[in-house]
């Protein structure tokens, strides 16, 4: 993702793939607001939001969000 692609997703979810990480290390989140370099994610329940380079981010479609949103409680429960 772009910086100028984010600047019209605020509210919009997006996955979050840490440079050189796995599938594993994916986190989704909600997109908060765009600055200057960085696009800020809020991430699970949490009330602050993070500073992510917007390389590291995918947008998801509301078809992809729904379906991870289904899933997420089954793969946390076996944990």
């Amino acid at each position: 993702m772009t910086l100028d692609e984010a600047g019209g997703c605020t509210g919009r979810e997006v996955l979050w793939l840490p440079p050189g990480g796995s599938a594993e290390s994916a986190e989704a989140g909600v997109i908060t607001s765009v600055g200057h370099r960085w696009v800020f994610v809020r991430f699970g329940s949490g009330g602050t939001s993070a500073a992510c380079d917007p390389a590291d981010l995918t947008l998801l479609s509301p078809v992809q969000a729904r379906r991870l949103r289904w899933r997420a409680p089954l793969r946390s429960g076996g944990r």
